[in-house]
C-alpha cells in the first residue's frame, strides 16, 4: 500500500475510533491532574473518569445502528453492530464501577485505581472490534498487564500472593496463545483472521497443525473469561480485591473476553474442522469446555463459607452458561448469549454491591441480617435470585434465552449433543439455587449474633442499591429494554 494510502487510510478510521481515543485521551488527563493537583486528585480524579467515561458511552452510543460494517486501519479492525454493542457494554461497566468505588468505604489509591480501569477499558474496546491476531494479543495484554498491578494494588499480603498466582497463570495463557498465533501466521501468512485469503490457506494446511494452533489461541480467551481449564485465578483474585475491583473483572473483562471469542468462531465454522479432522468437533469441544465450567463452578461453589469466593466459582459457571450456546453456529445462540451479558452486568453489580456493604465475607455472619437491614436484605434477595436464574428477574429471562437457544439448535440440526448440554444446563441451574440461596438462609431462618455488626448503609448507597434492584426486576418486565445487535 502507498503511503499516502495509508494516510487516507487513517483519515478515515479517526472518527469511527472516538471512543477510543477519548479513552487514551482520558489516561493521559488523569496523569496530568494527577500530579499537578495532587491534593485535590481524591475528588477530581473520580469526577473527570466519571465525565470522560460518559462521553465514552455517549460517543459509542452514536454508532448504534451502523448501516454496513466498517473496516478500520488496513482491516485489522472491524465496527459493526455487534461490536458497538459490546463496547457500550463495558462503558456501563466503567460508569458502575466509578458510582460503586466512591460510594464505598473503603478504598484504595484514586489516581492508579482510575489509571489502571481506563487502560482496561481501552483495551476491552479494542478486542470487542479486533480482527487481527497481533492487535488482540496486544489488547489483550494491556487488560491482562494492568488487571494484575489492580490486584496488587489492594495493601494486604493475600492481595500480593493473589497477584502473583494471576500473573503466572496469566503468562502461562498468554505464552500458549502466542505460540498458536504465530503458528497460524506460520500456516497462512496472515495476522487478519477474518480474511479470505487466510481461510483458504487454513484448507491448504496440515488439519492437525491448525487444530493445535487454535486450541492454543482458544487459551487465551479461556482465561480471560475465567472459563475451565483456566479458571483457577478466579477463587484468589476475587477473594483478595476490593469488591467493586472484583465487580469490574466479572463483568467488563469477561465480555471483553467473549467478545474476542464472537469474532473468531466464525472463522472456526467456516474452517469446517469435521471435513478436514474426523475425531474433532468444535461444538464437542465447546460443549466440553462449558460442562466442565458448570462442574466446577456449581459444584465448588456449594461447599464454600466465603461469600466472594462463592461468586467466583458461580462467574465460573456463568461463563459455562454463556458457552452453552455458543456450541452451534446459529445468529439466535449468539443474540441469547450476548443477552446474558447484557442481563449479568446489573445482576452481578448488584449482587457485590449489596455483599460490599457487610464488613464480614463470612457467609455463616450474615445471621439474622436481613430483617435488621430490610432494604439490603430486599436487594441480597432479588441479587441471590437473580443469579439462580428465577423469576421475577432477568436472570430468568436470560438463562430463558439460553437454553431456548441450545434447544432450537438441536431441533434443527438433531444432534443429540445439544440435547444433553440442555439438560445439562438445567440440572445445574437447579445445583446453583442451593448456594445462592444459603446467604438468604442464614439472613432470615437464623438468629443474629450478639457480636454481629449489621451494615451502615448510606443514602447513596440505598439509592444505588434500589436503582440496580429496580433495574434487575424492571428487565423482567420489559427485557427488550437490553437492546441486542
Amino acid at each position: 500500500m502507498h503511503p499516502s494510502e495509508y494516510i487516507a487510510d487513517i483519515k478515515f478510521s479517526l472518527p469511527y475510533f472516538i471512543p477510543e481515543i477519548t479513552l487514551l485521551s482520558l489516561l493521559v488527563l488523569l496523569t496530568v491532574l494527577g500530579i499537578v493537583f495532587k491534593k485535590q486528585s481524591v475528588w477530581l480524579t473520580p469526577a473527570v473518569f466519571f465525565m470522560g467515561i460518559s462521553y465514552v458511552f455517549c460517543t459509542t452510543y452514536q454508532q448504534w445502528g451502523i448501516s454496513q460494517p466498517i473496516w478500520l486501519y488496513s482491516g485489522t479492525l472491524y465496527l459493526q453492530s455487534k461490536t458497538v454493542y459490546f463496547k457500550l457494554l463495558i462503558a456501563v461497566c466503567g460508569v458502575f464501577t466509578v458510582v460503586f468505588r466512591e460510594i464505598s468505604v473503603k478504598k484504595e489509591k484514586t489516581l492508579e485505581f482510575y489509571l489502571l480501569i481506563t487502560s482496561i477499558l481501552f483495551g476491552a474496546n479494542l478486542l470487542a472490534m479486533s480482527y487481527n491476531f497481533l492487535v488482540s494479543f496486544l489488547a489483550l495484554e494491556i487488560v491482562s498487564l494492568s488487571s494484575y498491578a489492580l490486584v496488587a494494588m489492594f495493601n494486604e499480603k493475600p492481595a500480593a500472593e493473589a497477584s502473583v498466582k494471576y500473573l503466572i497463570y496469566g503468562m502461562m495463557a498468554s505464552g500458549i496463545m502466542l505460540y498458536g498465533i504465530s503458528l497460524l501466521f506460520g500456516i497462512t501468512g496472515s495476522l487478519n483472521f477474518n480474511d479470505i485469503i487466510f481461510t483458504k490457506q487454513l484448507i491448504n494446511s496440515s488439519p492437525v497443525l491448525v487444530t493445535v494452533a487454535f486450541l492454543m489461541v482458544f487459551a487465551g480467551v479461556l482465561f480471560k473469561i475465567s472459563a475451565f481449564p483456566l479458571h483457577f485465578w478466579s477463587p484468589d483474585v476475587y477473594q483478595s480485591s476490593a469488591v467493586y475491583t472484583v465487580a469490574f473483572f466479572s463483568t467488563a473483562t469477561k465480555i471483553a473476553g467473549f467478545a474476542l471469542l464472537f469474532n473468531l468462531l466464525p472463522t472456526v465454522w467456516q474452517y469446517d474442522f469435521k471435513c478436514y479432522v474426523s475425531w474433532f468437533r468444535p461444538e464437542l469441544l465447546l460443549g466440553l469446555f462449558a460442562i466442565l465450567s458448570l462442574l466446577v463452578g456449581n459444584f465448588a461453589a456449594l461447599g464454600q463459607t466465603s461469600m466472594k469466593r462463592m461468586l467466583a466459582y458461580s462467574a465460573i459457571a456463568h461463563s459455562g452458561f454463556i458457552l452453552l450456546p455458543l456450541t452451534s453456529f446459529e445468529s439466535q445462540a449468539y443474540e441469547s448469549a450476548a443477552y446474558y451479558m447484557g442481563a449479568y452486568i446489573f445482576i452481578t453489580f448488584l449482587a457485590f454491591f449489596a455483599i460490599s456493604l457487610v464488613k464480614t465475607d463470612e457467609i455463616a455472619s450474615y445471621k439474622g441480617l436481613g430483617l435488621e437491614k430490610p432494604f439490603w436484605g430486599i436487594a441480597m434477595i432479588v441479587a441471590m435470585v437473580a443469579l439462580t436464574g428465577l423469576p421475577p428477574t432477568v436472570g430468568f429471562i436470560s438463562k430463558f434465552y439460553i437454553f431456548s437457544s441450545v434447544w432450537d439448535s438441536y431441533s434443527l440440526e438433531q444432534e443429540k449433543i445439544y440435547l444433553f448440554l440442555l439438560v445439562f444446563g438445567v440440572l445445574n441451574a437447579v445445583v446453583s439455587l442451593f448456594y445462592y440461596l444459603k446467604p438468604l438462609y442464614y439472613m432470615y431462618l437464623k438468629p443474629k449474633d450478639s457480636d454481629t455488626e449489621p451494615p451502615k448503609i448510606s443514602v447513596f448507597q440505598i439509592i444505588f442499591l434500589v436503582v440496580l434492584s429496580v433495574l434487575v426486576v424492571g428487565l423482567f418486565i420489559k427485557p427488550d429494554l437490553i437492546k441486542l445487535y
